[in-house]
Parts: structure tokens; C-alpha cells; sequence
């Protein structure tokens, strides 16, 4: 959730009835979930939507968990014309290396660093989550 918390969490603001409503940035910017506005229209995940495995004209990238890929989407570019794209392709982002370091450091003993390395993590402009001070086994 935006406040850091797990959905299950106490206090973490889930809403069910809302599932999608105050959700860490990470959330928007990397998944396709049903009502979401892309490409220039509501994404349609629901059984018998535009976007399902049951829609006649758009079936074919269905996903069947109503979640699509929306990391590395480019929203002004049409998915059905096959022009290609300029769009990078990111295999090792540096979150992903210093959150494997944390890890690491974590199973070693080193708790501090650990926590440094995730909130650095953590406090990214583009995720902006409250650093966590105690680790968890």
C-alpha cells in the first residue's frame, strides 16, 4: 500500500470493495488491472470486457488473471500494429541490485546495512515510501 503496509496489515488502508485505490506508485506504473485507464480508454480485464479472454476482438493478450503487463508499455503507440518500438528494455535496474545486496547482507547478520540499502530503495522520488528502522526475520 502507499503507506508502506501489506494489505493485510492493520492500518494499511485496504478497501476491497476498492482494491486499486491508495496503492504504492509501483503498483500503477507496472500493472494492467481492470478500470485503469490506458491508451486512451479503460482497460477491460472482466469476463466478456474488450481486454478478457472472452472478447471476440482482443482476446489475443489476454491475460487470465484480469493483470496485464503495463512496465515498458508505451501508451501513444498502437499494440496491434506491428512498426516495432524504441522502447529500452531494462534487465538489471539498480533497485534490483541493491534490493539483492540487502538481502545478502540481511542473511549475513548485517541488519543496518541492510535497512540502508532498502531504503534506499524505499525512498526513490518515484516510490516515496516511508523508510522501514526494524527488519523482520
Amino acid at each position: 500500500m502507499k503507506n508502506g503496509k501489506m494489505i493485510s496489515e492493520s492500518g494499511s488502508g485496504y478497501d476491497p470493495a476498492n482494491p486499486y485505490l491508495n496503492r504504492e506508485p509501483r503498483f500503477y506504473a507496472d500493472i494492467l488491472y481492470n478500470g485503469m485507464q490506458f491508451r486512451g480508454r479503460a482497460y477491460e480485464s472482466f469476463v466478456g470486457g474488450f481486454d478478457s479472454p472472452q472478447s471476440s476482438i482482443e482476446n489475443w493478450n489476454a491475460s487470465l488473471t484480469g493483470y496485464n503487463w503495463r512496465k515498458y508499455s508505451n501508451d501513444a503507440e498502437p499494440i496491434d500494429e506491428a512498426i516495432g518500438t524504441d522502447q529500452n528494455w531494462v534487465i538489471f535496474r539498480l533497485a534490483e541490485i541493491y534490493l539483492n545486496y540487502a538481502e545478502a547482507e540481511y542473511e549475513l547478520g548485517n541488519e543496518a546495512n541492510a535497512g540502508k540499502y532498502l531504503n534506499l530503495v524505499r525512498a526513490r522520488a518515484s516510490v516515496n515510501m516511508p523508510s522501514v528502522s526494524v527488519l523482520r526475520r
